[in-house]
């Protein structure tokens, strides 16, 4: 079927023209503004460098205006957007960006210096700089340039829904980011999920609605962006988007409380932090309604209730399962309180969830499994990866991570498949272990992996303190003496290493565990 891509776009731009669209440090843009420049974005790339439709575009950047004006211009214009993510070094997104058969990389000018010393492998594309044009490197075509000629009229293209609407790398946890493409029918899908997700959040809020604000302090390149942006725009609401290049807690509170904002996304590791700064100045007053937070413990999820109220939600979700995939809202653990472990389930009648064994069969409730979706959603494909991507007979697809569910159809998130260590022939998942660790007072971030020593894999702990928190080798065995009460046997810590930040990935919202192992393995040697 033929469809007119970015139509949502012009029809908010209409229906709310004179409302702000976008609030960032440069100033506040209309709905009739923000469509004008995603057109001449479009436009840009189309009419000025002359790139034929359908091709990729790369996008590397912090949170700014000019990511939404790709965004929605490129959309528009049939250019499959490929969205870099900011904390991953420039050798993978050459590689991405390869793997993409991207024709142009549009980036902000504060990647320059690390893509000055790749120009050779990058001389095949076009390079176009957003920021000031001093800031633009020679080599590269300054963005504003190309908007001074470029026509802000609608395109009024049209592409087949089965074609390409972005392309996404995972998150890269586990390596090399694989690049997963979403057509657009799957990406119309995935904005009816969380609009759906958004309406239905709980008793208090309501339905998503132009009086609603929503704030970006993560990258809109990853959830805040794909989850939030589109279904706040077509319902001509507020985005405030702050720079992500550094996570600072207290600048998101003072937006919060300044802004008036009602929604947002945070990812788990960071939330303490943003606790941690309210708690310091003794609460705030708040219009907060729903807070979408990812991979949180129950300490944390109580916690948040008491500094700011029955607000959020807890989510999982995955790349290739587009938008919230299930969600725990606060109101479904009045029923049973057991369900502050839960992951929730399915955010809207578009997802499916299972739980199953290796031979594909349901499991019972209280059984780990390896989960399985199926929804409009996941029909899309990993570039270069046809192995990963087949559905099976029935359309199901696995993002490879465990689960559990009760009788009540409750998820409980179990960890990765591939994360899984043994230990003595007994199964012991790290993600478990870290929520034990994770519920100490003065810990901030925590990995558990297996580590040989003495010619046995032993299960040690790399943890990251909370500002304020003693260091040394007390802390140490005190967190490791909390954690041990809480865990089996065969789940006790060997040993914790106190450290001064983890390898994560997407500004701490992942730990990445095999270079953690390779630290820890170190650290021990040493």
């Amino acid at each position: 079927m033929k469809i007119e891509p970015g139509l949502a776009i012009a029809t908010a731009a209409t229906q709310y023209a004179e409302r702000t669209a976008l609030v960032t440090d440069d100033g506040q843009e209309t709905y009739f503004e923000l469509n004008r420049q995603a057109n001449k974005a479009g436009s840009a790339i189309a009419d000025r460098l002359k790139i034929p439709r359908g091709s990729a575009i790369g996008v590397l950047s912090y949170n700014r205006r000019e990511i939404v004006h790709c965004w929605l211009g490129f959309d528009k214009f049939g250019f499959p957007r490929v969205a870099l993510h900011a904390h991953l070094p420039i050798q993978t997104h050459i590689a991405t960006l390869r793997a993409a058969k991207a024709r142009v990389l549009v980036f902000d000018v504060r990647f320059a210096q690390a893509i000055a010393e790749h120009l050779d492998a990058l001389k095949a594309l076009h390079l176009v700089g957003i920021g000031a044009e001093h800031e633009v490197p020679g080599w590269a075509t300054p963005f504003a340039t190309l908007l001074d000629q470029a026509s802000d009229e609608e395109p009024h293209f049209e592409v087949d829904d089965d074609a390409p609407y972005y392309l996404q790398p995972t998150s890269g946890t586990t390596g090399m980011p694989k690049l997963w493409e979403m057509s657009h029918r799957a990406w119309l899908a995935m904005v009816s999920q969380n609009l759906e997700h958004l309406d239905s959040f709980g008793p208090n809020a309501g339905s998503l609605s132009k009086d609603d604000v929503c704030l970006h302090f993560h990258s809109l390149q990853w959830c805040s962006g794909a989850h939030n942006l589109y279904p706040h725009l077509v319902r001509g609401a507020r985005n405030v988007i702050l720079d992500d290049e550094r996570f600072d807690p207290g600048r998101v509170v003072d937006a919060i409380v300044r802004h008036g904002v009602t929604n947002a996304f945070v990812p788990g590791p960071l939330l303490p932090q943003l606790l941690d700064e309210i708690e310091s100045r003794g609460g705030i007053e708040h219009c907060l309604r729903r807070l979408i937070v990812f991979f949180a413990t129950p300490e944390l999820l109580q916690r948040t209730s008491r500094l700011l109220g029955d607000v959020w939600c807890h989510a999982y979700g995955v790349t290739e399962m587009g938008g919230v995939a299930t969600r725990l809202l606060w109101s479904d653990v009045e029923d049973d309180e057991r369900r502050w472990g839960s992951i929730g389930r399915p955010a809207s009648f578009l997802f499916q969830l299972d739980v199953v064994n290796d031979l594909g069969e349901r499991q019972a409730p209280g059984e780990v499994g390896e989960i399985r979706a199926r929804s409009p959603m996941s029909r899309g494909r990993y570039v270069d990866r046809l192995d990963l991507s087949a559905l099976d007979a029935n359309d199901w697809f696995k993002p490879r991570d465990l689960a559990y569910m009760d009788e009540c159809g409750f998820a409980y998130y179990v960890d990765r498949c591939t994360d899984v260590i043994n230990i003595n022939g007994r199964t012991v998942y790290p993600h478990t272990v870290e929520e034990q660790i994770l519920a100490h007072p003065s810990v901030r971030q925590c990995g558990v992996v297996a580590v040989r020593i003495g010619g046995v894999d032993r299960l040690v702990a790399g943890v990251a303190l909370r500002p304020g928190a003693e260091s040394g080798d007390a802390m140490a065995a005190e967190i490791r003496l909390a954690g041990c009460k809480r865990l089996k046997p065969h789940e006790t810590l060997h040993a914790v290493f106190i450290l001064d930040e983890l390898p994560t990935v997407l500004s701490g919202a992942k730990v990445r565990r095999a270079d953690l192992q390779a630290q820890l393995t170190a650290r021990h040697a040493g």
